[in-house]
């Protein structure tokens, strides 16, 4: 289902349905001022994705859900899965953009952005385990944390 979605936006975008520059600064990426270009449209962005925006079908990021998020690590005898669930982050559309470095070719694009929040508050639920050679520890509950001066 969710890979018919992205198809489905993708048709939507290449025959023009979606006005993407009614959401969003575009940047020329021939341009002098591309990084001071980029700068304007990532903060502009978060601020027109803080509340969500409908007609892309985006999410609001500020305060921004998921539902789940799995992580696993193998490395020889290391390993750790874990399971975070019902995640919540808040405070992401005070971030303040502080620079944009834009190196693009014809085969890439590399784009580096600097922000800087103020605070940015996350909560969850988490079920994890590890495991290094013979030793093995699993763990679960809640966690939050509040992240003050966060770059």
């Amino acid at each position: 289902m969710y890979q018919i979605y992205i198809i489905a936006t993708v048709i939507a975008v290449i025959h023009g349905a979606v006005d993407f520059q009614k959401h969003f600064k575009v940047c020329n990426r021939n341009s002098l001022e591309l990084n001071d270009c980029m700068v304007e449209a990532v903060r502009d962005g978060i601020l027109a994705m803080a509340d969500g925006i409908e007609e892309l079908r985006i999410p609001p990021i500020d305060p921004y859900h998921q539902k789940e998020l799995k992580v696993e690590y193998k490395n020889n005898q290391i390993s750790a899965k874990i399971v975070t669930k019902d995640i919540y982050v808040a405070g992401l559309k005070s971030s303040v953009v502080k620079d944009a470095r834009v190196r693009a070719d014809e085969d890439s694009l590399r784009i580096e952005i600097d922000l800087f929040s103020p605070t940015v508050f996350i909560k969850g639920e988490y079920e994890g385990e590890g495991q290094y050679n013979a030793l093995k520890v699993a763990a679960d509950g809640e966690f939050n944390t509040t992240m003050s001066k966060f770059y």
